[in-house]
């Protein structure tokens, strides 16, 4: 018979530990937590661009424009005196102050939004590297029951060239909310730059409007128009003032080119800096006489100072897609898993065949003769059942179905499949099993309880026992095939 050896694949096989089979749910909930810090991440770089469009917008003002309309429209007021009503006069006063307002309020404004926004573009990015980190602590709590993500775990958190993908992913966050912050600091520092709101009113008393609207109310429409004409220099002087103090647009306009360098820096998508060789495999349904090909892979690794947004999210994007990988062939195992639920073995038979052969075996006897001279004894007294199952195996005979199995050989190694953004090979092995029976299958069961049935103890032998009534059934089928799958993200030997 031809039996598959493991080699490296047990090295560090513990029989106390239980090994659990690959699950897909284990696997989704890794795969969901990377699609929760992908998010996260899209939405840190949403905001880092609201950031630039608020900067932006202050970058583009031009206060002095809004001088202009202001004087104009206090001289179009200024002929409106005597000829509109009162009423409409005070609110077209109050407007043209109000809209003055905003040449001092609407910078500050902006620059308020943009640190907002810059805040929540670093939230959302550390709240993304805590779902990662979630996810990496998941992956080691499965990989206590399962070698295969154990050596997943091992691959995504080494040290050296190209670096772990958890390493990978803390270096390149830890470098962006670095250039965040100094952003913010900029922005901080700009707002500090802005003229205070005690100096507008110096400039520009609020109590215009209350001195305009007396004038109207008495009548007294000289005063009303020196009041305008007054309020039109005011305006003036303080926006004069505001473009000294602030250096508009000059400060702003450098720090919009700063925010939008910086943007483009973070959002540029990374070169390969990369590169692996590996041999690629035939698929199924492929011309396996070509063999294996030579093939070479160039993907973005993040190195020191080389961290971006996007490179982050690329790195996150093909580890979420080599787990799809994973999450697939534990769906291919569950499926199989279930059919295979109803031969899955009692516990009572478990400790029950621990305990090995209580019973002798006499000299001639085959173990069916010894089974009806001394029943098994049930597992449970209810309905106090007995089974003795013959099985003789004739032949086991392995066909390989993996690629390389079949280009190769029984032999060959497994079949490499290369997870290349992760920098990991996994190793795949396939046998067609095919069970041969020497006689037809037979199952006996007996009434336990009810040992009523005489039977010599041997042929033409005084000496009877009593046996169970049986019910006696063989089956006919005498080859029984599955299939075995052997999975690795370390390589091992087929002898």
């Amino acid at each position: 018979m031809n039996f598959p050896s493991f080699g490296r694949i047990f090295d560090d096989y513990n029989p106390d530990v239980v090994v659990k089979p690959l699950k897909k749910g284990g696997i989704e909930n890794l795969t969901r937590k990377i699609g929760f810090s992908l998010s996260l991440i899209r939405s840190s770089a949403g905001k880092l661009g609201d950031a630039v469009s608020e900067v932006k917008k202050v970058a583009l003002f031009r206060p002095e424009n809004w001088i202009e309309n202001v004087s104009s429209r206090f001289l179009d007021l200024h002929d409106d005196i005597g000829e509109r009503n009162d009423q409409h006069l005070r609110r077209k006063f109050e407007k043209i102050c109000d809209n003055f307002r905003f040449v001092y309020r609407f910078p500050k404004c902006q620059i308020n939004r943009a640190d907002q926004s810059l805040k929540a573009a670093g939230k959302f990015l550390e709240n993304a590297l805590v779902q990662f980190l979630n996810m990496l602590d998941l992956m080691d709590k499965i990989s206590e029951e399962n070698p295969l993500v154990q050596q997943l775990y091992d691959d995504f958190t080494r040290n050296g060239t190209p670096p772990g993908i958890a390493v990978q992913v803390e270096l390149g966050t830890e470098e962006v909310l670095e250039e965040i912050n100094l952003l913010k600091k900029r922005i901080q520092k700009m707002r500090k730059s802005l003229p205070p709101s005690d100096d507008f009113e110096k400039k520009f008393p609020s109590n215009f409007y209350s001195r305009f609207s007396s004038s109207l109310r008495d009548d007294n429409e000289k005063l009303a128009r020196k009041i305008l004409l007054e309020a039109s220099n005011s305006a003036s002087e303080a926006s004069d003032d505001f473009v000294r103090v602030s250096d508009y647009p000059r400060k702003f306009d450098d720090l919009y080119l700063k925010l939008r360098d910086e943007y483009s820096i973070q959002m540029k998508e990374p070169e390969p800096n990369w590169e692996n060789e590996y041999e690629d495999y035939p698929g199924p349904g492929d011309n396996l006489e070509s063999g294996p090909k030579r093939k070479s892979v160039r993907k973005y690794v993040i190195y020191r100072e080389e961290g971006t947004i996007v490179g982050i999210e690329n790195v996150l994007e093909s580890v979420r897609s080599d787990l799809k990988l994973l999450e697939n062939l534990a769906r291919r195992f569950e499926s199989e898993r279930k059919k295979l639920e109803k031969f899955e073995l009692d516990e009572d038979l478990k400790e029950k065949l621990k305990k090995g052969r209580d019973f002798w075996v006499f000299e001639n006897f085959t173990r069916e003769e010894v089974y009806e001279l001394s029943l098994p004894e049930p597992l449970k007294s209810d309905p106090g059942l007995s089974v003795y199952h013959e099985v003789e195996i004739d032949n086991v005979r392995f066909d390989r179905e993996d690629p390389a199995g079949l280009i190769g050989g029984d032999s060959a190694p497994p079949t490499p499949i290369y997870l290349w953004f992760i920098n990991g090979t996994l190793y795949w092995a396939q046998w067609n099993v095919e069970v041969e029976v020497e006689e037809p299958l037979v199952e006996e069961i007996f009434d336990y309880r009810n040992q009523t049935i005489p039977r010599p103890l041997v042929m033409g032998s005084w000496k009877y026992v009593h046996k169970a009534l049986p019910n006696r059934q063989e089956f006919l089928q005498s080859e029984f095939t599955f299939r075995l799958i052997v999975f690795s993200l370390r390589p091992f030997g087929i002898s």
